[in-house]
């Protein structure tokens, strides 16, 4: 039996290597800037800051984070990989607080993985900026000027 954290590493690098190479700069991008959005404006605001971005890539991992904080799998075999942005933001938002910080807890660890294999397999790191024009948000969660 693997430990949850075996699985949710072998579910992202499978993710991660599953993106298309039109969506690795954004896929990447918000990869790094995401677990500071979260930490400084909470789950549910950062993830429907990022789905108001509407970029495929920037989906693709909201899609991604969604599998991996609500339906980790077992094994990866017969298993879709993708999840569901939308049921993501809607159990984070609806959620009673003990559920709030799970999802919580359990994006932030997913994340570290993701900004882990996306540094290494699509060489994408933390200085890239998510919107290529230097308008990414900040720290503080504001967009930067």
């Amino acid at each position: 039996m693997r430990t949850r954290d075996q699985r949710l590493a072998a579910l992202i690098f499978h993710q991660v290597r599953s993106v298309p190479e039109g969506e690795h700069q954004k896929y990447g991008t918000a990869a790094h800037r995401l677990p500071m959005l979260i930490r400084t404006a909470g789950l549910v605001q950062a993830l429907a800051f990022m789905k108001s971005r509407n970029k495929p890539g920037i989906d693709r991992l909201l899609d991604d984070l969604s599998k991996a904080v609500l339906h980790l799998p077992d094994n990866l075999e017969n298993e879709s990989t993708r999840g569901d942005r939308e049921e993501l933001l809607r159990e984070s938002r609806e959620g009673d607080l003990a559920t709030y910080m799970l999802h919580t807890m359990r994006a932030l660890q997913a994340l570290g993985f993701m900004r882990r294999y996306v540094t290494s397999e699509l060489r994408i790191d933390a200085s890239d900026d998510i919107e290529g024009g230097g308008n990414a948000p900040a720290e503080n969660g504001h967009a930067a000027a």
